[in-house]
């Protein structure tokens, strides 16, 4: 198994902290959200390019896969947009802190300093 380069086990964390504010308030800057999502999305494609894999197993990974290919459906589905765009920014940032906690928790001190970081 091919080793992953030291500076791609802070690509997530980073991309998640900087998509934060405009996923968590999406109807203040809709320009800025759509940047965001294309963050995360930018920075999953270099994990999956540079690591080979799109990340790391977890035993949710079918049902979370599952549930993000139901959530476009679920956003055209509503009938009140105004409050599901939010609603569904904030579900792809909970899927993107667990992905990049998973993706960077390989050790108890990579753990810590990703808790830390989330929390502050």
């Amino acid at each position: 198994m091919k080793t992953e380069p030291s500076w791609l086990m802070y690509l997530e964390p980073v991309a998640v902290a900087i998509a934060a504010p405009a996923l968590l308030f999406p109807t203040v800057r809709t320009a800025l959200t759509v940047a965001a999502l294309c963050l995360l999305i930018v920075a999953w494609i270099i994990r999956w390019r540079t690591a080979r894999r799109p990340g790391s197993r977890t035993p949710i990974d079918m049902p979370l896969l599952l549930f993000i290919m139901m959530l476009p459906v679920a956003v055209c589905l509503s009938p009140n947009q105004e409050t599901t765009v939010p609603k569904f920014t904030g579900l792809i940032f909970g899927i993107a802190v667990f992905r990049a906690t998973v993706n960077t928790g390989r050790s108890h001190e990579a753990l810590s300093a990703t808790a830390l970081f989330f929390l502050s």
